[in-house]
């Protein structure tokens, strides 16, 4: 009978110990012994209070649990062994993060799925973690922009107090005062010098409009002189050639007959150097004057029978000085 009773009492313990058992398994976080799983290596700089077992959630689903966790500290960086069950398929693109569960909640691994275009990570792939939001470091960091942003107030407070001090005294204002007032009479008095001149244009419009027709037409007239002139040389390009030509030839014998003159060559030379045939020509051109002279007055007939006259009268004298030497 006590044999009995021990058996039932074994029996029921073992029982009670299986059922423990699978509601723990059951109602665990993550996977079990039992269950085929993914294994995945994540790194990161800090895992922030990520613990082993912690959740691996994707979409606000647990698909797996942090196996370990191994810290390189030559390289500072700590890669989590991360088992993931073999029934949720993660892209080779999709994002591991960090999070936090509530504002101050437990950490777990968020997995966010990409554009699922990758073939699913094998298993013993590596892949990058981002770290979470540290709050402590964050509120450090905007502490640390408070007390540079109080510095820059003070430098902004200190330069308005030197402005203030420096340029906004009274004999400043009164200067200030005094330019504005001379820059509102400037500007009255360029505002009349418009209007005038608006007046002066309004009231001459006609004399303008000639005037700028005049210009427009002279200029006309001016291109189509211009083109003229074009016309001209290109028609006459070889007579102009020519006539340069003509004239650089013409330079060049004055150049030679003077250089002969100097010499005293040729004719002209012979006139500077000889002066009883200078004076010869010097004679007969005064006769070649008093010859044209008298043909122009009496002419040609008037001038021979002058000539003749003289002739008998130069004849006559001699033989009326022979009658009286006679008597």
């Amino acid at each position: 009978m006590k044999a009995k009773t021990e058996w039932k009492v074994g029996l029921f313990l073992i029982i009670t110990l299986s059922l423990a058992a699978m509601l723990v398994i059951n109602f665990s976080k993550g996977t079990n012994p039992f269950t085929e799983t993914t294994m995945l290596h994540l790194t990161t700089r800090n895992v922030d209070g990520l613990k082993r077992s912690s959740v691996v959630m994707m979409a606000g689903v647990p698909v797996g649990k942090v196996s370990a966790i191994h810290l390189n500290t030559d390289a500072g960086i700590v890669t989590l062994d991360v088992k993931i069950k073999a029934e949720y398929k993660i892209r080779g693109d999709a994002k591991f993060f960090i999070e936090t569960a509530g504002f101050l909640g437990d950490k777990y691994i968020s997995v966010i799925p990409g554009a699922n275009k990758m073939p699913p990570l094998a298993d013993g792939s590596k892949v990058a973690c981002e770290e979470s939001f540290d709050l402590v470091r964050t509120a450090r960091s905007a502490t640390d922009l408070m007390d540079e942003l109080k510095i820059v107030a003070s430098q902004i407070t200190n330069i308005v107090e030197r402005i203030d001090k420096k340029l906004l005294d009274d004999r400043t204002l009164t200067n200030l005062a005094t330019g504005l007032s001379n820059l509102r009479e400037i500007s009255a008095r360029a505002n009349n010098t418009i209007a005038s001149v608006d007046r002066l244009i309004t009231t001459n419009t006609p004399p303008i409009q000639d005037a700028v027709s005049n210009v427009v037409s002279f200029s006309e007239q001016l291109k189509s002189a211009g083109g003229d002139m074009q016309n001209l040389v290109a028609t006459n390009r070889t007579i102009i050639s020519e006539s340069l030509d003509n004239i650089r030839q013409t330079t060049e014998s004055l150049r030679n007959l003077a250089t002969a003159a100097e010499r005293g060559e040729g004719l002209a030379g012979k006139l500077f150097s000889d002066e009883k045939l200078a004076s010869n020509l010097s004679f007969l051109s005064s006769n070649l004057v008093e010859v044209s002279t008298k043909l122009n007055k009496n002419g040609l007939w008037g001038i021979l029978w002058q000539d003749k006259s003289k002739k008998t009268e130069e004849s006559e004298k001699p033989r009326s000085g022979k009658g009286r030497n006679r008597h």
